[in-house]
């Protein structure tokens, strides 16, 4: 069997196969839709798609995975629903199928069902899932103009990452420069009083006049120097809101967007960022919205869409597992358990998920 065949096998009945990946193979290899739809980590909207295909075993696979099964079961669930005589009749084939390396390193046997005919009577008398091969010709609706259809997988925004990257350090270095022209301003100011207080000084005799010469040119100096002295703290301004908690590398610029699932989505205004949950197995909130919201003062809960804080649309795009977004002072990143947004200064941050939500500091 072709080694690029079964690398091309492999990779769909993986679940550690990135979501972008998956989306690929779905779009270039019909042939690999009944192992996509078996894969644990194919996201929803790829799912609902692969739902409606005109393959009866692809969707019984999408059946199966409705009802909780998912990668090898729902791979052959798929075979005794559309092949409910196979084991009488003993009319199958064995196909070789690579295991998806997190789950084993040997190669497993998957028997694909032969099919009698679909009901429509285009459906193929046999599939091979990693060959593409048929014995029969395959009907033209489940050619390319069904594949353009898949649901991308990719963030609106992706190409503000670049801009944004480029302009940081720069305004990061202009930043310390400034520090470091106002503290060599203020050490020039305060030596040019010592040496002014030193010069008039020096020329007196008398003890009274000393002392009236050092009391009136004590003030000046005094005046000078105090009209620079409060801009170190000033300075130390840039050092304390500095980004301490940055997004990590290759972090979009999305500002309104939604998890793969489609279940939680976050809105990073400049003062704020906020997430909300749709569907949710802890009480809080009841049956409302749940909205998390991390401001200056900290991450608090919202129910509902009281005062409009509730998120409920990605207009930016889909945020994709383990990946990042950032903008103003705030960040986030999609992961498959839920979401986890952090202010990038404080490092106040909060998670996310179906299970509950949590505060920490990172």
């Amino acid at each position: 069997m072709d080694s690029s065949v079964d690398r091309l096998a492999a990779e769909a009945a993986n679940p550690a196969t990135a979501p972008a990946r998956l989306h690929e193979l779905a779009a270039n290899h019909p042939d690999l839709h009944p192992l996509i739809a078996s894969n644990p980590a194919t996201y929803e909207e790829l799912l609902d798609w692969l739902r409606g295909v005109d393959d009866p075993f692809t969707r019984a696979v999408v059946e199966a995975r409705d009802r909780g099964l998912e990668g090898e079961e729902a791979y052959n669930d798929a075979i005794e629903a559309t092949s409910p005589s196979r084991a009488d009749s003993g009319d199958a084939e064995a196909t070789t199928l690579l295991a998806p390396a997190a789950a084993s390193e040997s190669t497993r046997v998957i028997e694909t069902p032969r099919n009698e005919g679909s009901v429509s009577g285009q459906a193929p008398a046999r599939r091979s899932l990693l060959t593409g091969q048929v014995d029969e010709p395959r009907t033209p609706t489940q050619g390319i103009e069904q594949v353009r259809q898949a649901p991308a997988y990719v963030p609106a925004r992706a190409a503000d990452t670049a801009a944004e990257e480029d302009t940081e350090p720069r305004r990061t270095g202009i930043s310390w420069t400034v520090v470091l022209l106002l503290v060599l301003l203020v050490i020039a100011l305060i030596a040019a009083s010592v040496f002014g207080y030193l010069l008039l000084g020096g020329g007196q005799s008398s003890g009274d006049r000393t002392v009236e010469s050092s009391t009136s040119t004590v003030a000046p100096t005094q005046s000078e120097t105090t009209t620079p002295t409060p801009t170190p703290s000033e300075t130390e301004t840039p050092v304390e809101e500095q980004t301490r908690f940055p997004a990590p590398e290759g972090a979009v610029g999305a500002r309104n967007f939604a998890l793969p699932s489609g279940n939680i989505n976050c809105q990073i205004d400049d003062d704020n960022v906020r997430c909300t949950i749709k569907d949710k197995n802890f009480g809080e909130c009841g049956d409302e919205l749940f909205t998390v919201r991390l401001d200056l003062n900290g991450a608090l809960p919202a129910c509902g869409d009281a005062g409009g804080a509730a998120v409920t649309q990605g207009r930016d795009g889909v945020l994709v597992y383990d990946t990042s977004s950032t903008a103003s002072r705030y960040a986030c990143t999609s992961t498959t358990a839920g979401i986890s947004c952090w202010d990038t200064i404080t490092g106040t941050a909060f998670d996310l998920a179906r299970q509950g939500w949590s505060t920490h500091q990172k």
